[in-house]
């Protein structure tokens, strides 16, 4: 059964800026943001959500923030001979957040099949907060939580490939890749592009900007930090643009 992603509004009230972007923690920030952010306020039920789902949303309230309809990502070519630098345009509209299926099926390649489900914020908190003594450790607690019928073994790499490819088909902006010509050479290149990532920046860039408004205008007429907040962006911009001019 497909979910309705729930309303979005931009990030910008006073108590958005107690969230803090450190990088250190990344699913809590994303839930936190979430959390603020949408009409399903509750973080117990983010946590709970698919990865894929949470980029989208995550991706629509840096979208409404910025007032965008696409993405712009700076890339170049890969081809050693070019190195061409490109931007690239998602539109938003485009970034699928892939099925809502409960359990996916994944034929195995040397026969039969096991039955998956997709990762939730949970599982990137509980991975996050562990640590392992090898990558192949790592491959087997997450295929353990994963495979909820049949077993993969974390060795059988070929097994491991099958199941992370059905993951990212079903679940496609965990993993994103797209494949675009280069302006200059024309050479496909294929580019890993970290949706998450993307989207955290957009907002951790709005916090700075807010911040400045507010001990910008705080310093010139002596508002509090929510009556800087409380005036819209344009009037505020325009405010903005005096003071930066006085002091110019």
């Amino acid at each position: 059964m497909a979910h309705a992603d729930p309303p979005v509004r931009p990030f910008g009230r006073g108590d958005d800026l107690e969230v803090v972007f450190d990088g250190s923690d990344r699913p809590s920030l994303v839930t936190a943001l979430l959390a603020r952010c949408s009409e399903a306020g509750d973080p117990r039920g983010w946590w709970a959500q698919r990865v894929g789902r949470r980029i989208a949303v995550l991706l629509r309230v840096a979208a409404e923030s910025d007032h965008l309809q696409a993405f712009t990502v700076e890339r170049r070519c890969s081809q050693p001979a070019c190195g061409t630098a490109f931007e690239m345009s998602l539109p938003l509209d485009q970034l699928d957040s892939g099925s809502e299926a409960d359990r996916i099926a994944v034929a195995l390649p040397a026969g039969g099949a096991v039955m998956a489900r997709l990762p939730t914020g949970e599982d990137q908190r509980r991975w996050a907060g562990r640590a392992y003594a090898s990558r192949r450790e790592a491959i087997g607690a997450i295929t353990g939580a994963l495979v909820v019928e049949g077993q993969v073994a974390p060795d059988d790499d070929a097994a491991v490939a099958a199941l992370a490819d059905a993951l990212a088909d079903h679940d496609p902006l965990v993993n994103f890749t797209v494949s675009c010509s280069c302006p200059a050479c024309g050479e496909t290149n294929e580019t890993a592009i970290d949706l998450e990532g993307l989207a955290l920046g957009h907002l951790a860039r709005r916090r700075r900007a807010l911040i400045e408004d507010v001990h910008a205008l705080a310093s010139a007429y002596g508002w509090t930090e929510a009556q800087v907040l409380a005036i819209s962006e344009e009037r505020r911009a325009s405010y903005r643009a005096l003071v930066d001019g006085a002091a110019g």
